[in-house]
């Protein structure tokens, strides 16, 4: 079974696919597919509680029959970012306008 979403053109510029689409490609159930998420043998991204995305290029080795392979994330601390407009001058206020003559 073929999902409808792959080779429209709004989703060119793609980069995850859903569990339910995986699923749809697949013939599997949405279950199926975070199941194997969790076992480790379909990469995917918690994005919140009860959201997962899957990377497509993830997804396209898995149906290759590839391993997934292990990634591990990595987190920098900014030392010191500068507050927006920190640097920038305000504009003035606009002059009001003149009353005019009724």
């Amino acid at each position: 079974m073929t999902s409808s979403v792959i080779g429209t053109s709004a989703n060119v510029n793609r980069r995850f696919y859903t569990p339910r689409e995986v699923a749809d490609m697949l013939g599997v159930s949405t279950t199926t597919v975070l199941k194997l998420i969790h076992d480790g043998s379909l990469p995917g991204i918690k994005v919140s509680e009860r959201i997962y995305r899957i990377p497509i290029p993830a997804f396209e080795r898995f149906q290759a029959g590839g391993a997934a392979q292990s990634f591990t994330p990595v987190m920098r601390r900014v030392d010191r970012l500068e507050p927006l407009g920190e640097s920038e001058e305000l504009p003035r206020p606009r002059e009001s306008p003149v009353d005019v003559a009724r």
